[in-house]
């Protein structure tokens, strides 16, 4: 299993960076990809890596955010069959509060109406294609969309919200299960928990993704406490998680917490970089 990060917050290798997130993965012969950023920024860097988009068998929305969705946009113009696998929720409309105001980040209207055709939506537990399974939450949130600020309009009112729309991309690898896990808005803890609960017999090799730990005021800030970032270190050891791949939502100062709490384990995505699982 090779993945490559095709767009995230940083670069540190000379490749175009935004706010956002996309994953170019082979595996099993086949080429997938999650998520596409806000923009045509992910077609460009894989323009640079030579990776042809038009060979993707299926994609995965992994929740109704511009970040993260809002380049499929631009991946329809260049591909015409990959199906993308979404939670049905993730049409709805989703909100940041800052201050008094509300800010929309939900996903583009043209993504909720001319391209709904492109999408397939899943409910429950799926496995998408041999090997993959999309996991969503086993509970509703809304007390953490309450502490992050993000919140659902429904019917001319916001309410906090539960992260129905989100889902974890579990990978089956000899190695042990291997998550994706976007954002992580239900907390990464429970994520972890969520697919140990599904795969009782199967171990966690690997966490890949954002953990939405970042404060109001962007990734170089800190949301929560720094004993948060500790104990959520110390559960990726309870599960025995070998390979930590964070970036985007997380946040550099929680990155770097977890970094000297599992140097081994933990490491950085920015745009550009590719590993191999």
């Amino acid at each position: 299993m090779k993945i490559t990060v095709l767009a995230e917050n940083r670069s540190e290798c000379g490749f175009v960076c935004e706010h956002g997130l996309s994953l170019f993965i082979e595996y099993n012969g086949k080429n997938y990809l999650i998520d596409c950023g806000s923009s045509d920024v992910f077609i460009k860097n894989a323009e640079t890596l030579g990776i042809d988009l038009s060979s993707i068998a299926a994609s995965f929305l992994s929740h109704g955010h511009y970040d993260h969705g809002d380049g499929f946009l631009h991946f329809f113009e260049i591909n015409s069959s990959s199906d993308v696998f979404a939670r049905r929720s993730a049409m709805l409309d989703y909100y940041v509060k800052r201050g008094d105001d509300y800010k929309y980040i939900g996903l583009d209207k043209k993504l909720k109406t001319s391209a709904s055709d492109r999408f397939v939506f899943t409910n429950g537990i799926t496995q998408a294609v041999d090997g993959i399974w999309l996991i969503p939450h086993a509970a509703e949130y809304s007390d953490r969309g309450a502490q992050s600020n993000l919140f659902i309009k429904s019917s001319g009112s916001y309410y906090p919200d539960g992260f129905d729309h989100e889902h974890s991309i579990v990978f089956e690898t000899v190695k042990g299960l291997v998550i994706i896990s976007s954002c992580s808005h239900c907390g990464a803890e429970n994520v972890l928990c969520e697919v140990a609960d599904q795969f009782p017999m199967k171990n966690i090799f690997a966490f890949i993704g954002g953990m939405h730990l970042k404060g109001p005021g962007g990734t170089d800030t800190l949301g929560v406490d720094k004993d948060n970032v500790i104990a959520l270190a110390e559960a990726f050891s309870d599960y025995g998680v070998e390979k930590i791949y964070t970036g985007h939502c997380t946040g550099m100062p929680a990155y770097e917490i977890l970094k000297v709490e599992l140097p081994d384990n933990v490491n950085k995505l920015s745009a550009g970089t590719i590993f191999e699982i």
